[in-house]
């Protein structure tokens, strides 16, 4: 049993006392306000990548465009969409995409940042290739945003969730390469945190209820 035994003195380590915190200002019986860290960008990025290895493990054997929209490019976007065929008239379609604009809020500007995710239901009318020529089909939009604001600080966040109807032309060629052309309208309403009433109420108002989409996609057919 000696040879286990260990002393303190074989460990040169001084311990010294913690200074004790200032709770003076504190009700007893409570803790100090911790700030407010919003796990909504987080969550996003986990279920992307839960999505694109979805995503990867599909493409294997399904038909699948991979588009690019351009629009979103042009006002500092990125948006792209991966479009499997269910059939030779239908297809269904899952994009993700990122936004960053200004939004004025009671004359306050507010950097308005969300992240979207967007399914797609398309029906072909008279396809040539599968899944291409003239469609319309349903949308959703389910996006996960922050507003910061320029001047003040204060920050929001939430959810906001819209659903419509969309129509377009996708050209698909023989070398794989697909154009499409699509535009589509429909509503959306906002919800989520409510940490200041007055803030985020404005917030969510200044938030248009009309959801507008237009989209100019490039990509290439896999498993063709």
């Amino acid at each position: 049993m000696r040879a286990v035994l260990l002393t303190f003195r074989s460990f040169p380590f001084t311990f010294n006392s913690v200074p004790e915190a200032d709770l003076s200002g504190t009700r007893q019986g409570s803790f100090p306000a911790q700030p407010h860290k919003p796990h909504t960008m987080n969550f996003f990025k986990n279920l992307l990548c839960t999505c694109a290895l979805a995503l990867l493990s599909l493409t294997a054997s399904a038909q699948i465009d991979a588009k690019l929209n351009g629009g979103s490019l042009v006002t500092g976007g990125i948006n792209i969409v991966a479009d499997f065929a269910i059939n030779y008239n239908s297809s269904l379609a899952i994009g993700i995409g990122r936004a960053n604009t200004k939004l004025t809020v009671n004359e306050n500007q507010y950097q308005y940042l969300r992240y979207r995710i967007i399914p797609e239901y398309r029906h072909y009318f008279d396809p040539q290739n599968g899944a291409d020529g003239l469609f319309a089909g349903a949308y959703g939009r389910l996006a996960f945003f922050e507003g910061e604001a320029v001047s003040e600080g204060e920050n929001v966040s939430g959810t906001r969730l819209a659903l419509g109807a969309m129509f377009g032309n996708k050209w698909a060629y023989d070398s794989g390469f697909v154009l499409e052309l699509n535009a589509g309208a429909g509503y959306g309403t906002a919800f989520g945190n409510k940490e200041s009433a007055q803030v985020t109420t404005a917030f969510y108002q200044a938030l248009p209820g009309l959801d507008l989409r237009l989209g100019v996609l490039v990509g290439y057919r896999f498993n063709r």
